[in-house]
């Protein structure tokens, strides 16, 4: 797993999210410290994707499983964030299995693939009112699943290279890679695009 910039939403006080978690093995309550420094973003990257109704239960969900699993987690990396994000994905991807949405067709990384118009873009209805532009809604609605979630964790969830890397367990060479291909797709449809893709320097400016 990539380690994460740690920022004051990983540590407050002076305390990281892993000395939070280590000492919530002894203290069941310390845990509580972690939902609040970590609710909101987890919150937001449910209901971009599934609506704001059931994201209040999976949230509840990643949490209840975060705490479960904490024992387990590895207390070298100080933030937490990409660790909740993989529990997030996981149970929203759970949901979708749960309601037989079409499978996406993994992608290639290395080729260029037809894009899987299947999937929608519920992040769309978000308040991000940058993001929905027509044209930017279907330049990224066109997009693989894969790219298109790379791009979304960067754009609108704004997560870190390295997190989306450790989030997607994949190198962060691949998430660099999605980016470029994404910005190709959608430069001449959203010019400023709301987030800085730096191909070079490796986070978000």
């Amino acid at each position: 797993m990539c380690d994460a910039e740690v920022t004051d939403r990983d540590r407050r006080d002076g305390v990281s999210d892993a000395e939070v978690i280590e000492r919530s093995l002894g203290e069941p309550e310390r845990f509580a410290e972690l939902f609040d420094r970590h609710h909101r973003a987890i919150f937001g990257y449910l209901a971009r994707r599934i609506g704001a109704v059931d994201a209040e239960d999976l949230t509840s969900e990643v949490f209840m499983r975060a705490f479960d699993g904490r024992g387990r987690f590895d207390v070298t990396y100080e933030s937490a964030r990409p660790w909740l994000f993989g529990i997030a994905r996981n149970v929203y991807m759970n949901e979708q299995r749960r309601r037989r949405a079409p499978p996406a067709v993994p992608i290639d990384d290395d080729h260029v693939v037809a894009p899987d118009h299947a999937d929608s873009v519920a992040w769309a209805t978000d308040s991000e009112s940058q993001l929905r532009d027509p044209t930017l809604v279907a330049a990224i609605e066109s997009l693989h699943p894969d790219i298109r979630e790379t791009l979304l964790m960067f754009a609108v969830d704004e997560m870190t290279y390295s997190e989306i890397a450790a989030t997607l367990d994949v190198p962060l060479g691949t998430v660099r890679s999605r980016l470029g291909r994404a910005r190709a797709a959608v430069r001449e449809q959203a010019d400023p695009f709301p987030r800085t893709l730096d191909e070079e320097g490796g986070e978000y400016g």
